[in-house]
């Protein structure tokens, strides 16, 4: 496999393999690849969400060496490590004029927030050839090394030496006992540990027991990252447990040490616009865009079924799946789509069976309980602790397309208090400007981000929402049909293969580029004319949201621009819309 030592000197051969992403796809990923079968100084990569950012960090590029015993010197290399490689009988001449100091930038990096499941599997899937060969060459050099040797004498400081006297994947015969699935190690009496690695947070936005962290170190100034974007780097694997305990002050300026996440010293970064497994560069356009509107009727159909027949909320909700910001313009935020359904069943966990269907349509996703509990007790905007330097996560610290869905219909009467109030505002914000308000004590800062919200409730929702509609059904259904109404849409999504054209579709829709047709303008501003004279409170905000509807549903339909047809139908489904929460009002008073 390819390491470090290969490609010593040799760093623009590496990079320019790496221009082609099959040679991306040959890399082991840190996030699925077991800790057993990886090693020290190994080309890996990783996917994650930049979680924090550090000061650059000055480091020796090029350093001298002095052998005490023959007197003779040598320069070495300092790029992409985590120490200087020097013997017992060396020492580094720091004052030698053939000393390059150089900086690199120190990202915090985590497992992608509200990644769901049908990815990981398909990335496990993607990686099975390139584990079943590490696993393969695991097997070869314990064959070679049947003796057990002690975790000091498997890291050795020099490289060369390492690997004369043993394999470096033995190495992990010992450490992979140490390190669990969260990217930290499991003490299990094998080595005192320091105080630091053990209250070290790993601060994921979202708890959970799955996913790594990792401190990505950035030599090129061409990568320029910034918060919340999602990355995949490809970089040499820094997996010393001997440096664990000398590293262990670094946590005190913020950085990690070994003994907690791996460090990766970045060979290559690329932004991801999407995280979906299944969307190649071999997919055609063209041919996605002529099956769109069959592609589209199936997803109605389907999310019809779980929505007793009600196709409006259907339509509604297709448009909610495909919404992205594209643009902000004096205060506007273009392309926001935020949704709230209605009249949801409250008795039959029916909004955690819907979140279910839409977390295996959508790459991100996360659902909340709405619970007074939770608002007045959970973290949801990140707060800067100058004591660590570091910048503690909140919930709402997410990437971009990262799809919230909001279940009210657990919130019950009582109380919200001061973190409660807080927590509501910040959940105002991201619907009404989609800003994350960050907390850095002395003052607040507002993050731009890209998170769809959709609100489930019984009546309307107590947040805001571009569109409020109302799930229209009458007959009252047992828990046990609603469970089963959703197990067997998704059953009929797997089965008929239907479910992988969905995911495909929703993430080429949501990025196509689309245009105002200019032919259509003087016929919109003869309708909003018309409206106003003919219904009564109409302003300009509705013209705005007719206009986002329209996009949407036009590029749900394969088209990237505007028809008369398609403006007439989101005219008629916005009349539809809200006459439902006329009527619905009105039975309540």
């Amino acid at each position: 496999m390819f390491n470090r030592k290969t490609f010593h000197g040799k760093m623009d051969e590496c990079r320019e393999m790496l221009k082609n992403p099959e040679s991306w796809n040959k890399l082991p990923l840190l996030n699925t690849t077991a800790n057993h079968l990886l090693h020290n100084g190994q080309l890996v990569r990783f996917e994650g969400m930049v979680q924090d950012m550090f000061n650059p960090v000055l480091y020796m590029s090029k350093y001298e060496v002095k052998n005490l015993n023959s007197g003779q010197t040598e320069i070495r290399n300092g790029d992409y490590c985590d120490k200087l490689e020097i013997m017992d009988d060396e020492e580094v001449m720091f004052e030698s004029k053939k000393t390059i100091s150089k900086e690199k930038k120190p990202y915090y990096c985590v497992s992608i927030p509200g990644l769901n499941d049908w990815v990981e599997e398909h990335q496990m899937l993607q990686q099975e050839s390139i584990l079943q060969m590490l696993q393969q060459q695991k097997e070869e050099n314990t064959e070679k090394n049947n003796k057990k040797r002690c975790l000091h004498d498997d890291f050795v400081d020099n490289e060369t030496k390492a690997e004369e006297k043993m394999d470096s994947t033995e190495v992990l015969d010992d450490v992979s006992k140490r390190l669990c699935c969260g990217g930290g190690i499991l003490q299990q009496n094998t080595e005192p540990v320091s105080e630091t690695s053990k209250s070290y947070k790993l601060n994921f936005p979202i708890e959970t027991t799955k996913g790594i962290a990792c401190l990505i170190n950035v030599y090129d100034e061409e990568y320029q990252l910034k918060l919340n974007e999602v990355i995949q780097v490809a970089g040499f694997l820094s997996f010393d447990p001997s440096l664990a305990e000398d590293m262990c002050h670094d946590a005190i300026e913020g950085l990690p040490p070994l003994s907690v996440v791996p460090h990766l010293h970045a060979v290559a970064v690329n932004k991801l616009k999407h995280c979906n497994p299944l969307v190649s560069p071999s997919i055609s356009l063209d041919g996605m865009l002529q099956s769109a509107e069959n592609i589209r009727a199936e997803l109605n159909g389907v999310l019809r079924k779980v929505l007793f027949d009600d196709c409006l909320v259907a339509d509604y909700l297709i448009c909610y799946l495909l919404s992205t910001v594209f643009n902000r313009q004096n205060g506007l935020v273009l392309g926001k789509f935020s949704l709230n359904i209605s009249n949801i069943p409250t008795k039959s966990d029916y909004a955690q069976h819907l979140y279910s269907l839409l977390s295996n349509l959508v790459p991100k996703s996360h659902y909340l309980s709405l619970t007074l509990q939770n608002l007045n007790t959970m973290t949801f905007t990140p707060k800067k602790i100058y004591d660590t330097n570091r910048l503690e996560s909140g919930l709402l610290q997410l990437s971009d397309h990262t799809f919230l869905i909001l279940d009210e219909t657990k919130l019950e009467p009582g109380k919200l208090q001061e973190r409660g109030v807080r927590n509501v505002q910040a959940l105002t914000n991201v619907i009404n400007r989609q800003e994350v308000d960050y907390d850095f004590q002395y003052y607040p800062l507002d993050f731009p981000t890209d998170i769809p919200v959709l609100i489930l409730s019984e009546g309307k929702s107590m947040l805001p929402s571009d569109f409020h509609v109302v799930l229209d059904y009458s007959e009252k259904h047992s828990s046990e049909f609603i469970k089963e109404l959703f197990n067997e849409a998704i059953r009929f999504m797997k089965n008929s293969n239907l479910i992988n054209n969905f995911r495909i579709y929703l993430s080429i829709m949501a990025s196509l580029a689309y245009k105002f047709s200019e032919d259509l303008q003087a016929q919109i501003a003869e309708d909003f004319v018309r409206m106003r004279q003919n219904i009564g409170k109409t302003s300009p905000q509705d013209l705005h949201d007719l206009l986002v509807l329209a996009r949407l549903f036009s590029i749900s339909r394969g088209s990237t621009s505007l028809t008369m047809q398609t403006w007439e139908i989101v005219q008629e489904m916005e009349q539809q819309r809200k006459s439902r929460c006329t009527d619905n009002n009105s039975l309540k008073k």
